[in-house]
Order: structure tokens, then sequence, then C-alpha cells
């Protein structure tokens, strides 16, 4: 029932009715970001183009691409392992998944299920959103890996 009554959903299943779905997804306007966002990426693979130049750097690529409305809707890579990438290189999103294996290892090491489950619905959730390009995203997964990482070493005592 939820499915036929939400906009966005029924939006996504009328863009498959009598299309391949490598149609509809050369349709999606995500596609077409992350290949401006490959597109910037390949010029600057090893460090990036720096954290305050990624958004004036994505916008070029929108206009040369033909992408005029991501250009004027200032968007971005819509998602936080290409902005990595975009924006501090190879080295920047060594890093960054360094971290996340990290912190997969102490979940798993832990024993700790709600942990290692926030970890994985962020890493997807990382897929599709930059979520820590905000301040409300950082203080968001800041806050929970804090809490969750103590939650298991607090449950046994």
């Amino acid at each position: 029932m939820f499915f036929r009554t939400n906009l966005r959903v029924n939006y996504s299943f009328e863009d498959l009715n009598g299309k391949s779905l490598t149609e509809a997804l050369h349709n999606d306007i995500r596609v077409t970001i992350w290949e401006s966002a490959l597109g910037v990426i390949e010029r600057n693979l090893v460090l990036g183009v720096g954290t305050g130049d990624a958004s004036d750097e994505l916008k070029k690529e929108f206009l040369s691409s033909g992408h005029t409305s991501g250009y004027y809707d200032n968007l971005n890579a819509h998602n936080q392992f290409l902005e990595t990438l975009l924006e501090n290189g190879i080295i920047g999103l060594a890093l960054f998944l360094g971290i996340i294996v990290y912190m997969l290892y102490m979940a798993v090491s832990e024993k700790n299920l709600i942990y290692g489950m926030f970890i994985l619905m962020m890493i997807l959730y990382f897929l599709f959103e930059t979520i820590l390009n905000r301040l409300s995203g950082i203080t968001f997964f800041a806050l929970f890996s804090f809490l969750l990482v103590h939650y298991g070493r607090a449950a046994e005592t």
C-alpha cells in the first residue's frame, strides 16, 4: 500500500514502465551528476581539487557537458565517496575508506550488532547522498558513531 501512495516510488516505477533499466538510468539526473564528477576527478585524481573548490569545478563541468540545471541548482556529487575523491583525491578517499573499514572492524571484533548495522546503513546512504558536507550530517554521523561504539562496552558492564 505504501508503494502505491508514495510519489517518489510511483515516479520511479513510471520511468521503468516500457523502458529497460539502462534507459531509465541514462535519464536519471544522478547518473549525469556522477558522470560530471568523474570528469573532474579524472583531471585531479591524486590530490583532488580541494574542499573549497569542489563546487566551482563541478559547476564548470556541468556547463561544459551541457547540464545547465546542475549549474544553476548548484548540485554536489550526490555520492559521499565521489565527493571525497573529488575534494581530497585518492589519498583522502583512502583515508576515508580506512576509517570506515576500521569502524567495521571494531563492530565485528566487539560483536556490536547495532554499531555494525549503523555503519552499513551509513555506507548505503553514502552511495546516494553527501551527508558529510552539512553540519547536520557530520553531527549525526559523529554523535551516533561515538555513542554506538561505546554501547557494546557499556552493556557488558
